[in-house]
Protein backbone atom coordinates (compact mmCIF):
# COMPACT_ATOMS: atom_id res chain seq x y z
CA UNK A 1 0.00 0.00 0.00
CA UNK A 2 2.73 2.72 1.38
CA UNK A 3 4.97 1.69 -2.35
CA UNK A 4 1.65 2.39 -4.33
CA UNK A 5 1.10 5.63 -2.50
CA UNK A 6 4.61 6.64 -3.15
CA UNK A 7 4.28 6.98 -7.32
CA UNK A 8 0.90 7.72 -7.13
CA UNK A 9 1.33 10.94 -8.50
CA UNK A 10 2.02 8.74 -12.04
CA UNK A 11 -1.14 7.45 -12.33
CA UNK A 12 -4.22 9.50 -14.03
CA UNK A 13 -5.92 8.90 -11.21
CA UNK A 14 -6.54 11.57 -8.15
CA UNK A 15 -6.63 9.81 -4.79
CA UNK A 16 -9.32 11.90 -2.69
CA UNK A 17 -8.59 10.27 0.42
CA UNK A 18 -9.08 7.38 2.91
CA UNK A 19 -11.78 5.36 4.18
CA UNK A 20 -10.70 2.97 7.00
CA UNK A 21 -13.11 0.62 8.37
CA UNK A 22 -12.32 -1.36 11.71
CA UNK A 23 -15.90 -3.12 12.79
CA UNK A 24 -19.33 -2.43 12.93
CA UNK A 25 -22.47 -2.60 16.18
CA UNK A 26 -19.71 -2.14 18.90
CA UNK A 27 -20.95 -0.85 22.37
CA UNK A 28 -17.84 -0.84 24.22
CA UNK A 29 -16.57 2.06 24.82
CA UNK A 30 -13.08 1.24 25.45
CA UNK A 31 -13.04 -1.40 22.50
CA UNK A 32 -14.33 1.79 20.17
CA UNK A 33 -11.43 3.99 22.09
CA UNK A 34 -8.59 1.51 20.86
CA UNK A 35 -9.99 1.51 17.09
CA UNK A 36 -9.73 5.01 17.02
CA UNK A 37 -6.41 5.42 18.40
CA UNK A 38 -5.29 3.10 15.77
CA UNK A 39 -7.31 4.29 12.78
CA UNK A 40 -5.93 7.79 13.71
CA UNK A 41 -2.20 6.80 14.01
CA UNK A 42 -2.86 4.65 10.10
CA UNK A 43 -4.40 7.59 8.83
CA UNK A 44 -1.48 10.25 9.60
CA UNK A 45 0.97 7.54 7.96
CA UNK A 46 -1.17 6.99 5.37
CA UNK A 47 -0.87 11.17 4.54
CA UNK A 48 2.42 10.99 5.28
CA UNK A 49 3.41 8.28 2.46
CA UNK A 50 0.65 10.28 -0.03
CA UNK A 51 2.51 12.69 -2.45
CA UNK A 52 -0.04 15.37 -2.04
CA UNK A 53 -2.38 15.82 1.32
CA UNK A 54 -5.65 14.10 0.68
CA UNK A 55 -9.11 15.84 1.33
CA UNK A 56 -11.10 13.82 3.07
CA UNK A 57 -10.84 10.59 5.80
CA UNK A 58 -13.80 8.40 6.68
CA UNK A 59 -12.84 7.16 10.13
CA UNK A 60 -15.74 4.59 9.36
CA UNK A 61 -18.14 3.99 12.33
CA UNK A 62 -18.80 1.39 14.64
CA UNK A 63 -21.23 2.84 16.77
CA UNK A 64 -23.40 0.67 17.93
CA UNK A 65 -27.23 0.71 19.68
CA UNK A 66 -28.53 -1.95 22.04
CA UNK A 67 -31.06 -4.18 20.29
CA UNK A 68 -30.90 -7.28 22.44
CA UNK A 69 -32.22 -8.02 26.28
CA UNK A 70 -29.05 -7.59 28.91
CA UNK A 71 -27.24 -4.81 26.13
CA UNK A 72 -26.26 -1.48 27.88
CA UNK A 73 -25.84 2.03 25.68
CA UNK A 74 -22.61 2.94 24.45
CA UNK A 75 -20.68 5.51 26.59
CA UNK A 76 -20.79 8.18 23.89
CA UNK A 77 -19.25 11.05 26.31
CA UNK A 78 -16.36 8.79 26.42
CA UNK A 79 -15.66 8.43 22.79
CA UNK A 80 -16.21 11.52 22.08
CA UNK A 81 -13.73 12.99 24.23
CA UNK A 82 -11.76 10.20 22.82
CA UNK A 83 -11.87 11.72 20.07
CA UNK A 84 -11.23 15.37 20.82
CA UNK A 85 -8.03 14.16 22.29
CA UNK A 86 -6.81 12.47 19.00
CA UNK A 87 -8.08 15.21 17.09
CA UNK A 88 -5.95 17.36 18.90
CA UNK A 89 -2.67 15.28 18.77
CA UNK A 90 -2.72 14.61 15.14
CA UNK A 91 -3.68 18.19 14.57
CA UNK A 92 -0.16 18.90 12.52
CA UNK A 93 -0.42 15.28 10.27
CA UNK A 94 -4.16 16.04 9.20
CA UNK A 95 -4.45 19.72 9.28
CA UNK A 96 -6.85 20.85 6.33
CA UNK A 97 -7.76 16.91 6.08
CA UNK A 98 -11.92 16.43 6.18
CA UNK A 99 -12.67 14.15 9.09
CA UNK A 100 -15.69 11.91 8.65
CA UNK A 101 -17.23 9.68 11.23
CA UNK A 102 -20.55 7.31 10.13
CA UNK A 103 -23.69 7.35 11.99
CA UNK A 104 -25.69 5.68 10.29
CA UNK A 105 -27.10 2.98 12.39
CA UNK A 106 -26.27 5.51 15.66
CA UNK A 107 -28.78 8.35 14.56
CA UNK A 108 -31.56 6.42 12.66
CA UNK A 109 -31.71 2.67 14.02
CA UNK A 110 -34.60 3.80 17.26
CA UNK A 111 -36.39 6.08 14.96
CA UNK A 112 -37.34 3.33 12.99
CA UNK A 113 -40.61 0.73 13.67
CA UNK A 114 -40.98 -2.14 11.24
CA UNK A 115 -45.44 -3.48 11.48
CA UNK A 116 -46.63 -6.26 9.64
CA UNK A 117 -50.56 -7.50 10.17
CA UNK A 118 -51.26 -10.66 11.92
CA UNK A 119 -52.72 -12.99 9.04
CA UNK A 120 -53.22 -16.56 10.83
CA UNK A 121 -52.60 -17.87 14.30
CA UNK A 122 -52.45 -21.80 14.88
CA UNK A 123 -50.86 -23.91 17.38
CA UNK A 124 -48.30 -26.75 15.63
CA UNK A 125 -46.71 -29.41 17.98
CA UNK A 126 -46.93 -27.40 21.30
CA UNK A 127 -46.21 -24.01 20.11
CA UNK A 128 -48.28 -21.32 18.88
CA UNK A 129 -47.58 -19.11 15.82
CA UNK A 130 -48.60 -15.81 14.42
CA UNK A 131 -48.39 -15.86 10.54
CA UNK A 132 -47.93 -12.21 9.43
CA UNK A 133 -48.24 -10.40 6.02
CA UNK A 134 -44.12 -9.71 6.16
CA UNK A 135 -41.03 -10.61 7.59
CA UNK A 136 -37.82 -11.62 6.03
CA UNK A 137 -37.99 -10.22 3.01
CA UNK A 138 -39.11 -6.76 4.63
CA UNK A 139 -36.45 -6.47 7.49
CA UNK A 140 -33.89 -9.46 7.29
CA UNK A 141 -31.51 -8.22 10.04
CA UNK A 142 -34.45 -9.04 12.25
CA UNK A 143 -34.24 -12.54 10.95
CA UNK A 144 -30.95 -13.65 11.28
CA UNK A 145 -29.54 -12.53 7.79
CA UNK A 146 -30.72 -15.71 6.22
CA UNK A 147 -29.10 -17.67 9.33
CA UNK A 148 -25.66 -16.46 9.21
CA UNK A 149 -25.64 -14.94 12.52
CA UNK A 150 -26.95 -16.08 15.65
CA UNK A 151 -30.51 -15.05 15.66
CA UNK A 152 -31.73 -12.91 18.76
CA UNK A 153 -35.17 -11.38 18.93
CA UNK A 154 -35.15 -7.47 18.47
CA UNK A 155 -37.61 -5.87 20.93
CA UNK A 156 -41.32 -6.39 19.70
CA UNK A 157 -45.00 -5.58 20.57
CA UNK A 158 -48.08 -6.02 19.73
CA UNK A 159 -49.35 -2.66 19.22
CA UNK A 160 -52.98 -2.49 19.45
CA UNK A 161 -52.46 -4.48 22.47
CA UNK A 162 -49.74 -3.01 24.73
CA UNK A 163 -51.67 -2.09 28.06
CA UNK A 164 -52.73 -6.04 27.97
CA UNK A 165 -51.85 -7.79 30.58
CA UNK A 166 -52.87 -11.16 29.38
CA UNK A 167 -49.94 -13.08 27.70
CA UNK A 168 -48.97 -15.78 25.74
CA UNK A 169 -45.60 -17.64 24.33
CA UNK A 170 -45.64 -17.04 20.84
CA UNK A 171 -43.49 -18.08 17.62
CA UNK A 172 -44.12 -15.12 15.20
CA UNK A 173 -43.21 -15.76 11.63
CA UNK A 174 -43.59 -14.17 8.11
CA UNK A 175 -45.34 -15.78 4.69
CA UNK A 176 -42.30 -16.91 3.07
CA UNK A 177 -41.96 -20.27 2.19
CA UNK A 178 -38.90 -20.51 4.67
CA UNK A 179 -38.02 -21.76 8.19
CA UNK A 180 -35.72 -19.02 8.48
CA UNK A 181 -38.39 -16.50 7.73
CA UNK A 182 -38.59 -15.21 11.81
CA UNK A 183 -39.95 -12.29 13.40
CA UNK A 184 -40.33 -13.23 16.47
CA UNK A 185 -39.13 -16.63 18.30
CA UNK A 186 -40.58 -17.77 21.50
CA UNK A 187 -41.53 -14.80 23.19
CA UNK A 188 -44.02 -13.52 25.75
CA UNK A 189 -46.25 -11.25 24.25
CA UNK A 190 -50.18 -9.88 25.20
CA UNK A 191 -52.77 -12.65 23.50
CA UNK A 192 -52.97 -11.74 19.61
CA UNK A 193 -55.53 -12.26 17.29
CA UNK A 194 -56.22 -12.23 13.39
CA UNK A 195 -55.80 -8.51 12.37
CA UNK A 196 -53.39 -7.30 15.09
CA UNK A 197 -50.40 -5.54 14.89
CA UNK A 198 -46.87 -6.66 15.38
CA UNK A 199 -44.09 -4.03 16.12
CA UNK A 200 -40.07 -4.70 15.85
CA UNK A 201 -38.16 -1.58 17.61
CA UNK A 202 -34.81 -0.57 16.51
CA UNK A 203 -36.07 -1.02 13.07
CA UNK A 204 -34.67 2.39 10.89
CA UNK A 205 -31.35 1.13 9.73
CA UNK A 206 -30.54 -1.95 8.10
CA UNK A 207 -34.44 -2.46 7.38
CA UNK A 208 -36.37 -2.14 3.75
CA UNK A 209 -33.41 -0.69 2.53
CA UNK A 210 -31.28 -3.51 3.27
CA UNK A 211 -33.84 -6.46 2.57
CA UNK A 212 -34.45 -8.65 -0.48
CA UNK A 213 -37.85 -7.24 -1.24
CA UNK A 214 -38.27 -9.08 -4.01
CA UNK A 215 -37.87 -12.65 -2.67
CA UNK A 216 -40.42 -15.14 -3.62
CA UNK A 217 -42.72 -12.75 -4.79
CA UNK A 218 -44.47 -11.16 -1.77
CA UNK A 219 -45.81 -7.52 -1.69
CA UNK A 220 -42.54 -5.15 -0.80
CA UNK A 221 -42.78 -2.98 2.53
CA UNK A 222 -44.65 0.42 2.76
CA UNK A 223 -42.36 3.02 3.60
CA UNK A 224 -45.50 4.81 5.60
CA UNK A 225 -46.27 8.24 5.21
CA UNK A 226 -49.03 7.91 7.10
CA UNK A 227 -48.53 9.26 10.23
CA UNK A 228 -47.54 12.53 8.99
CA UNK A 229 -50.08 15.24 8.50
CA UNK A 230 -52.56 15.41 5.38
CA UNK A 231 -50.24 18.34 4.09
CA UNK A 232 -47.24 16.87 4.30
CA UNK A 233 -48.53 13.95 2.87
CA UNK A 234 -49.85 15.48 -0.08
CA UNK A 235 -47.12 17.42 -0.57
CA UNK A 236 -44.81 14.53 -0.83
CA UNK A 237 -47.51 12.80 -2.94
CA UNK A 238 -48.09 15.34 -5.75
CA UNK A 239 -44.18 16.43 -6.36
CA UNK A 240 -42.87 12.31 -6.41
CA UNK A 241 -46.13 11.98 -8.66
CA UNK A 242 -44.41 14.31 -11.53
CA UNK A 243 -41.93 12.03 -11.86
CA UNK A 244 -43.49 8.45 -11.17
CA UNK A 245 -47.11 8.99 -11.42
CA UNK A 246 -47.65 4.32 -11.10
CA UNK A 247 -45.57 4.87 -7.67
CA UNK A 248 -47.79 7.33 -6.68
CA UNK A 249 -50.65 5.33 -7.13
CA UNK A 250 -49.14 2.35 -5.75
CA UNK A 251 -48.42 4.26 -2.69
CA UNK A 252 -52.05 5.21 -2.47
CA UNK A 253 -53.24 2.02 -2.68
CA UNK A 254 -50.79 0.48 -0.05
CA UNK A 255 -51.47 3.87 2.41
CA UNK A 256 -55.15 3.06 2.93
CA UNK A 257 -56.54 -0.99 2.57
CA UNK A 258 -60.35 -2.00 2.72
CA UNK A 259 -60.11 -3.28 6.17
CA UNK A 260 -58.87 0.00 6.99
CA UNK A 261 -62.95 1.30 6.60
CA UNK A 262 -63.42 0.16 10.00
CA UNK A 263 -61.71 3.28 11.07
CA UNK A 264 -64.06 5.52 9.80
CA UNK A 265 -66.64 7.38 12.00
CA UNK A 266 -70.31 6.37 11.26
CA UNK A 267 -70.73 9.50 9.45
CA UNK A 268 -68.50 9.34 6.88
CA UNK A 269 -69.50 5.63 7.09
CA UNK A 270 -72.30 6.95 5.74
CA UNK A 271 -71.71 9.02 3.34
CA UNK A 272 -69.77 6.45 1.63
CA UNK A 273 -72.80 3.71 2.14
CA UNK A 274 -74.28 6.48 -0.55
CA UNK A 275 -72.21 5.83 -2.77
CA UNK A 276 -71.51 2.28 -3.01
CA UNK A 277 -74.47 -0.26 -4.46
CA UNK A 278 -75.77 -3.13 -2.35
CA UNK A 279 -74.20 -6.05 -4.92
CA UNK A 280 -70.91 -3.94 -4.24
CA UNK A 281 -70.73 -4.22 -0.65
CA UNK A 282 -71.80 -7.71 -0.68
CA UNK A 283 -69.37 -8.88 -2.61
CA UNK A 284 -66.47 -6.50 -0.78
CA UNK A 285 -67.51 -7.58 2.30
CA UNK A 286 -67.15 -11.60 1.81
CA UNK A 287 -64.04 -12.70 3.42
CA UNK A 288 -63.41 -9.92 5.24
CA UNK A 289 -63.53 -9.48 9.15
CA UNK A 290 -66.84 -9.92 10.84
CA UNK A 291 -65.40 -5.94 12.52
CA UNK A 292 -66.01 -4.32 9.13
CA UNK A 293 -69.20 -6.16 8.41
CA UNK A 294 -70.82 -5.05 11.75
CA UNK A 295 -69.70 -1.76 11.10
CA UNK A 296 -71.22 -1.10 7.67
CA UNK A 297 -74.64 -2.96 8.78
CA UNK A 298 -74.07 -0.99 12.17
CA UNK A 299 -74.68 2.25 9.87
CA UNK A 300 -77.70 0.86 7.71
CA UNK A 301 -81.05 0.49 8.30
CA UNK A 302 -82.20 -3.30 9.61
CA UNK A 303 -84.10 -3.46 6.00
CA UNK A 304 -81.06 -2.47 4.36
CA UNK A 305 -78.97 -4.69 6.22
CA UNK A 306 -81.11 -7.79 6.17
CA UNK A 307 -80.44 -7.02 2.09
CA UNK A 308 -77.19 -7.45 2.41
CA UNK A 309 -76.64 -10.15 4.44
CA UNK A 310 -79.22 -11.89 1.63
CA UNK A 311 -77.14 -10.99 -1.48
CA UNK A 312 -74.12 -12.17 0.49
CA UNK A 313 -75.97 -15.47 0.80
CA UNK A 314 -76.42 -15.62 -2.45
CA UNK A 315 -73.35 -14.86 -3.61
CA UNK A 316 -72.07 -18.32 -2.39
CA UNK A 317 -68.20 -18.94 -3.43
CA UNK A 318 -66.64 -15.94 -5.42
CA UNK A 319 -62.95 -15.15 -7.16
CA UNK A 320 -60.69 -13.90 -4.64
CA UNK A 321 -58.96 -11.60 -7.90
CA UNK A 322 -62.96 -10.37 -8.30
CA UNK A 323 -63.21 -9.84 -4.30
CA UNK A 324 -60.41 -7.60 -4.24
CA UNK A 325 -61.01 -5.97 -7.87
CA UNK A 326 -64.54 -4.26 -5.50
CA UNK A 327 -62.60 -3.60 -2.47
CA UNK A 328 -60.32 -1.70 -4.10
CA UNK A 329 -62.80 0.17 -6.54
CA UNK A 330 -64.54 1.29 -3.00
CA UNK A 331 -61.03 2.17 -1.82
CA UNK A 332 -61.05 4.77 -4.39
CA UNK A 333 -64.10 6.02 -3.42
CA UNK A 334 -62.88 6.75 -0.25
CA UNK A 335 -60.41 8.56 -1.19
CA UNK A 336 -62.05 10.61 -3.70
CA UNK A 337 -64.99 11.49 -0.91
CA UNK A 338 -61.79 12.86 0.95
CA UNK A 339 -60.48 14.83 -1.91
CA UNK A 340 -63.70 16.43 -2.37
CA UNK A 341 -64.05 17.31 1.60
CA UNK A 342 -66.65 14.64 2.33
CA UNK A 343 -64.98 12.37 4.58
CA UNK A 344 -61.94 12.44 6.73
CA UNK A 345 -59.58 9.30 6.58
CA UNK A 346 -58.08 8.45 9.56
CA UNK A 347 -54.62 10.19 10.28
CA UNK A 348 -52.34 10.24 12.82
CA UNK A 349 -53.05 13.99 14.75
CA UNK A 350 -56.99 12.97 13.96
CA UNK A 351 -57.72 17.13 13.14
CA UNK A 352 -59.29 18.18 10.03
CA UNK A 353 -57.46 21.00 8.28
CA UNK A 354 -58.55 24.23 7.28
CA UNK A 355 -57.62 27.18 4.80
CA UNK A 356 -58.94 30.75 4.78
Amino acid sequence: MFELLANFSAYAVKLRGFHIFCGSQNLKAESLIEAHQLTFALAAKLTAACPYKPEVINLGGGLGIPYFAGEKRLDVATVGASLTALTEQYQAELDGIELVIELGRFLVAEAGLYACKVLDKKVSRGTTYLVCNGGLHHHLSNSGNFGQVIRKNYPVAIANRMAQKDTELVTIVGPLCTPLDIVADRMELPKAEVGDWVVVYQSGAYGATASPQDFLGHPAVAEILNVTDRATERMVLENLGKDNPELVEEIRRLMFVFEDIQKLGDKDIQSLLKNVETNQWAMALKGSSNALQEKIMKNMSSRASEILKEEMGFLGKVKLSDVEAIQQKIVDIVRGLEESGQLQRPGSDGEEEFVA
